[in-house]
């Protein structure tokens, strides 16, 4: 499983190399160019806070979609510290 912090790495190596890419007249690429970090941990938040919405229904020792609700709380509330909110 890969973590947040892990996917997070991956994310901003990749908008730092997108600067080097030569971008085709019309920037239709498979990454947006307009994209930015703000907008990656901002969607992060609400992929986390979605996540923990999902629970409703199990308990909170089980690891319902990979994660037990203690670990689902911590996610969410990382990430919206993250996005600054």
């Amino acid at each position: 499983m890969v973590h947040d912090s892990e996917l997070l790495r991956g994310i901003d190596l990749a908008l730092e190399r997108r600067a080097d890419l030569k971008w085709p007249d019309d920037r239709r690429v498979l990454i947006h160019g307009d994209l930015d970090r703000d907008q990656v941990l901002l969607l992060n938040a609400v992929a986390a806070i979605g996540f923990l919405a999902f629970r409703h229904g199990h308990s909170p020792d089980e690891s319902w979609c990979g994660r037990t609700l203690v670990e689902d709380l911590a996610w969410t509330r990382a990430a919206l510290s993250r996005a600054g909110l």
